[in-house]
Parts: C-alpha cells; sequence; structure tokens
C-alpha cells in the first residue's frame, strides 16, 4: 500500500481495530489493498477517502465495518491466507525490534501509559462528576484504551492461539 494510501487509513485504523481487528491488521501491510476494497464496498463508497469520512462520521459505519471483516475473513479462507499467521507476523516484528535494540523500555513505556491513562479515565468516570454529555465520550474511550492495551499485553504474554502452537512445537521438539 503507497504512503499516501496508509496515510489515508492510518487516521482511523484505531476505530477498524476496535471493530475489525483482522481488516485492521491487513491494512498496513501486504494485503491492505484489499481490506481497503472490502471496506469501501461494504460502505458503499468508492474511495479511500470516502470510506474514511464514513468511518468517522457515521455511527453506522461501524456495523457495516463488522460484515466487511466477515467478508474479508472470507475472502482469505477462500485465498487460503492464515489470518493469525499475519497477526503473529505483526508481533514478531515488533518483538524483533525489542531484539535489536537490547531493550523493552519503549513497549513498558507504552504499556505503563495506557494503564495510566485507563486508570485515570476510570477514576474520571467513579470518583468525579464528569461534565454533561462527557461521560458517553469517556466510555468510549475506555473501550479503546482497554482494546489498545490488551494488545500491548499481548506482545509480552503472546496469545492463546499462538501459545498453544508454541506447546504443540516444543513437544514435537522434546520427541
Amino acid at each position: 500500500m503507497s504512503d499516501r494510501k496508509s496515510g489515508i487509513w492510518g487516521s482511523v485504523k484505531g476505530i477498524i481495530g476496535s471493530v475489525a481487528p483482522m481488516v485492521a491488521t491487513a491494512i498496513g501491510g501486504p494485503f491492505g489493498g484489499i481490506a481497503a476494497t472490502a471496506i469501501k464496498a461494504a460502505l458503499g463508497v468508492e474511495t479511500d477517502d470516502q470510506a474514511v469520512e464514513a468511518l468517522k462520521s457515521n455511527p453506522e459505519a461501524l456495523l457495516k465495518l463488522k460484515l466487511a471483516e466477515v467478508e474479508f475473513n472470507r475472502f482469505m479462507r477462500q485465498a487460503d491466507i492464515d489470518e493469525h499467521a499475519l497477526i503473529i507476523d505483526d508481533r514478531k516484528d515488533a518483538r524483533d525490534m525489542a531484539k535489536v535494540l537490547k531493550s523493552i523500555w519503549p513497549q513498558m513505556s507504552i504499556v505503563i501509559m495506557l494503564t495510566s491513562m485507563i486508570a485515570a479515565v476510570i477514576y474520571g468516570l467513579f470518583f468525579t462528576t464528569p461534565p454533561d454529555g462527557s461521560k458517553d465520550v469517556l466510555y468510549m474511550v475506555l473501550g479503546q484504551l482497554s482494546t489498545a492495551w490488551g494488545a500491548s499485553i499481548a506482545f509480552f504474554v503472546g496469545t492463546t492461539k499462538s501459545s498453544a502452537e508454541k506447546s504443540v512445537q516444543i513437544s514435537e521438539m522434546k520427541r
């Protein structure tokens, strides 16, 4: 995907990631064009700019985006593309960066920052009186932060699927 296209989609990648994580993972990778096409088809628009605008301004677009995720996953299965391998490769790249830098402080900083932000939002919701109309926004922010926090924790502990695959590989190596 070209730099211009990835820049366009980058502004809504967080939204896409919270509703359609597989599509969000693909947007930045080699299947970005396919993912963008799936999103545009689901939203009934023709250009990337129109799709991004719809995602930013139309609440119904999130439901359509979820449908795009279903269609995208169906296409990936039909094309025999392992979506879990894409997610694992994405995390592997981040872990390889930590090996090269010989430090996990950038990743730890993100986890600490996200944990602090979640704590602040929870404090704001439960121990103060948010301004009128802000409570819904705080819940939305909490959802987004929780999603990002979960992904950052997965960097360190992996996922159930990848852990299961590692267990199988280790048991096979012992034989």
